[in-house]
């Protein structure tokens, strides 16, 4: 199969430029950011072929962290080295850092943000839209023949029944707790009979214990005591 040639080298400044570009305008999460880096650096730049793009992207899948910005910062080292890669992971997570921060400020000083809230209600259409796109375009990239597809479908198979499977063990951990503080925790919490609160003192001084032990005999006292006391 004849490979494609991209340039060896791209200068530090284009790096910068295009990561700041899409940190500020790119919507849609890391599905929907590697797809537009596949198709505007693979299809439309020519800075990586399809086979550097996809072992980028497996490389980043088995690694802790934001895909995207792994994926950014791949393609910055290996089109930049070490610098290109530095200042192309910074120029991607700045945009991101500023707004998130703005944002986070307003809604704190000025709580709901009624405003933003219906901005983001009336974009999430869009950006749905835009990640199934990037989906299909990443499964086209990465499939090939169907034993890929075999192992894809698999893997899905597997991902759901263990999500499916890890709620439920969850749910059941919590209804045998709630079993366990009823039948052992006194109060409201339990569903038990809340305590009496005892009123006389847990601990008494040394002082106290002298005059208890010589207060009166009270009207329960048995006339065996009150006739050794005579």
């Amino acid at each position: 199969m004849d490979r494609e040639t991209p340039p060896q080298r791209i200068p530090i400044r284009e790096l910068v430029r295009y990561y700041l570009r899409l940190g500020l305008v790119g919507f849609g999460g890391p599905v929907a950011l590697v797809g537009q880096m596949e198709r505007e650096l693979v299809g439309e730049r020519k800075w990586l072929t399809k086979e550097e793009m996809r072992e980028g992207i497996a490389v980043c899948q088995s690694l802790p962290g934001p895909l995207a910005i792994q994926v950014g910062i791949w393609i910055s080292y290996i089109r930049g080295g070490f610098w290109g890669a530095w200042a192309g992971g910074w120029a991607f997570i700045l945009p991101n850092f500023v707004i998130v921060t703005v944002l986070g400020a307003l809604y704190v000083h000025w709580g709901g943000l009624s405003a933003v809230k219906a901005i983001f209600y009336g974009v999430s259409p869009a950006v749905i839209a835009l990640i199934l796109h990037s989906c299909y375009r990443l499964t086209k990239l990465g499939m090939k023949d169907w034993l890929e597809w075999a192992l894809a479908a698999a893997a899905f198979v597997i991902t759901v029944a263990v999500q499916r499977g890890g709620r439920a063990s969850v749910h059941r951990l919590r209804r045998h707790r709630r079993a366990v503080l009823r039948l052992t925790v006194p109060g409201p919490q339990g569903g038990g009979r809340p305590r009496a609160r005892c009123s006389r003192p847990r601990r008494w001084s040394r002082r106290a214990r002298p005059q208890a032990a010589s207060a009166p005999c009270s009207a329960s006292c048995s006339p065996s005591s009150s006739r050794l006391d005579r």
